[in-house]
């Protein structure tokens, strides 16, 4: 699974430690190593990820999935 999460979060002008820090404080741990394996398509998030990384870039999931 290829995620759209790159685009997304350089469009806010988010780094990785900024999203990782923002999706920590909605209860979820997350490295900067796992977003850039999600980033390069080396490993898939897990689902309950997710909503939450959407909710924090401001993105419907359909949008991070790249499905719009």
């Amino acid at each position: 699974m290829l995620l759209h999460l790159k685009p997304l979060r350089i469009r806010l002008g988010l780094t990785q430690e900024e999203l990782a820090a923002a999706v920590r404080h909605h209860g979820k741990h997350l490295t900067t190593g796992t977003i850039s394996s999600w980033e390069r398509g080396l490993t898939p998030p897990k689902a309950d990820y997710l909503p939450i990384v959407a909710l924090v870039l401001g993105c419907e999931m359909s949008e991070l999935l790249g499905r719009r």
